[in-house]
């Protein structure tokens, strides 16, 4: 089912036979941004790997992006997840597009929608302030080897329509996590996986 349409941009549900196409995209922004952040986690299943709806968007019927939305704690809210943009779709309103509809069908959960992101991504945390997005802590987790891996955590308070989201044109794919820490993760961490 379509849910937005504009000259040829469509945003509409994700579909099974979108995974190859969104992983390619992954492969993409994983060497260019480092999102996501293990290259492994380019894969089908990473995409998949959250409790909510997820959109794509298409430009001209190819898949240019892609958001969903992760309710698996109803007290904390929906979480923006798996959110980014094929390189060269930026700069074109496509990701402020896919960014308010995802915000529309969050907010309704009665809860500040919130994201999370990796501290070495400043163009897609700017991206997120400029859409009304606040910090809201920071935490992180160690991989098996003592890596520390530090994200920020941001809540989402502006307005959907209007100025409040904005497309910046070389903004990276946004990192985004699922609900859950990552293995590894310690205790008092917070619950965020960047792939």
């Amino acid at each position: 089912m379509a849910h937005a349409t504009l000259d040829g941009v469509l945003i509409r549900e994700r579909e099974a036979a979108d995974l190859h196409r969104l992983v390619e995209i992954l492969r993409t922004t994983h060497l260019r941004d480092a999102y996501p952040f293990r290259p492994e986690a380019a894969a089908p299943g990473w995409l998949v790997r959250h409790s909510g709806p997820s959109w794509v968007l298409t430009v001209d019927d190819v898949v240019v992006g892609h958001v969903a939305l992760d309710r698996s704690d109803p007290q904390r809210g929906a979480e923006i997840v798996r959110y980014f943009l094929a390189p060269q779709a930026r700069g074109t309103g496509g990701a402020s597009m896919l960014l308010r509809h995802a915000l529309h069908h969050a907010i309704p959960d009665g809860r500040d929608p919130w994201l999370v992101v990796m501290p070495h991504n400043v163009a897609a945390i700017a991206v997120y302030e400029s859409a009304g997005f606040v910090p809201d802590g920071e935490g992180g987790w160690t991989d098996p080897d003592g890596t520390w891996h530090r994200v920020l955590r941001y809540r989402f308070s502006g307005p959907v329509e209007g100025q409040g989201v904005v497309d910046a044109p070389s903004a990276p794919s946004a990192p985004s996590a699922g609900g859950r820490p990552p293995a590894g993760a310690g205790p008092g961490q917070v619950a965020g996986r960047t792939g």
